[in-house]
C-alpha cells in the first residue's frame, strides 16, 4: 500500500467514477537537506530556490502521468514548499503516487471560514 496518499483520500478516490477529475496538492520530492536550525533570509531565498529548481526537474515527468490519465497541471510552478496543484482521474492521482519524485499527495479542500453570523 502507497503511504503517500491518506487512507480517507483514497477510500474517497476508489469511490469516484473512473472519469471524474479531481484536484490535489502533490507535494514533490526535493534534494534540499533538511536543518533544525532557523535560517538567515539569504538562505531561506536560496533554499526556495533549489526547492524550485527540483520541482522543474520532476515536471516533466508529472505531466507525463497526467496526461496518460487526461489530467494536467493547475500551477505552472511549484511553490517553496515544492507544491504543485493537479487535477486528474483517481487512478492518475494513484499512478502520481507511485513516482519517485512525489513525497505525498494532499486532498484539495475548500477553505471554510467562520460563521459570523452564527452565535
Amino acid at each position: 500500500m502507497n503511504e503517500k496518499i491518506s487512507d480517507p483520500f483514497r477510500s474517497r478516490l476508489q469511490k469516484l467514477p473512473p472519469d471524474q477529475l479531481v484536484r490535489a496538492v502533490v507535494m514533490l520530492t526535493t534534494d534540499v537537506p533538511e536543518t533544525d536550525r532557523r535560517l538567515t533570509r539569504s538562505e531561506r531565498r536560496a533554499l526556495a530556490l533549489a526547492v524550485r529548481e527540483g520541482a522543474k526537474r520532476a515536471a516533466d515527468k508529472i505531466d507525463r502521468i497526467l496526461e496518460v490519465y487526461g489530467g494536467q497541471r493547475l500551477t505552472l510552478e511549484a511553490t517553496n514548499l515544492g507544491t504543485v496543484m493537479v487535477e486528474s482521474t483517481s487512478e492518475g492521482i494513484q499512478a502520481l503516487a507511485e513516482a519517485d519524485e512525489v513525497r505525498a499527495i494532499l486532498e484539495d479542500q475548500k477553505l471554510k471560514t467562520p460563521d459570523h453570523d452564527a452565535h
